[in-house]
């Protein structure tokens, strides 16, 4: 999407991670659901609104998160940090 002029290039900043230790690894993957729940179990996005603020403040960004009910539970970390936010997944309607 770059390529065709849909997306500027992209800015990666890696957000704070959990820890992972007790995450199951199946065929060279981290469970799906055990990642999703170590990431809202250790409170990681209590301080992604934080990290936002000191690195990308005031540009548009995207947050990939390890499932559906982090990606709401972060949508409301940045709403009450005051930031804009929306949640986007498979079963979002078009606009």
């Amino acid at each position: 999407m770059q390529r065709d002029g849909f997306l500027v290039p992209d800015i990666v900043y890696p957000a704070p991670s959990p820890d992972l230790g007790a995450v199951k690894i199946h065929r060279g993957e981290y469970d799906a659901a055990a990642l999703e729940q170590a990431y809202i179990k250790q409170n990681v996005y209590k301080v992604v609104p934080d990290y936002w603020k000191q690195r990308a403040m005031g540009r548009r960004t995207i947050t990939f998160c390890a499932g559906v009910e982090m990606s709401k539970t972060m949508v409301k970390a940045y709403r009450a940090a005051g930031i804009r936010a929306e949640h986007v997944d498979s079963n979002t309607k078009d606009v």
